[in-house]
């Protein structure tokens, strides 16, 4: 994944969250009774999926990356939380 590029441009996101959609779903009408509150946690599921899946992919560039410096000689500055 490129610096810039949203989640939902990678392949192996979207195949993350395709595979587990239904899982969602099933889980949240078995816990959730209004068919709008399944929908909201499922957009809830996907939003966490997204931000893990961003948070993961950062943590991969940096580890891949020996220099703490960019290629114009400034110094990253990456926040993980």
């Amino acid at each position: 994944m490129e610096k810039g590029i949203p989640v939902l441009k990678d392949e192996e996101h979207v195949n993350d969250v395709t595979e587990m959609l239904p899982v969602w779903t099933v889980a949240g009408r078995k816990e959730l009774s209004d068919s709008r509150n399944v929908q909201d946690w499922i957009k809830y599921n996907i939003r966490a999926q997204a931000i893990n899946y961003s948070k993961k992919k950062a943590k991969e560039i940096i580890s891949s990356n020996a220099s703490p410096y960019n290629t114009n000689g400034k110094k990253r500055r990456v926040i993980l939380k």
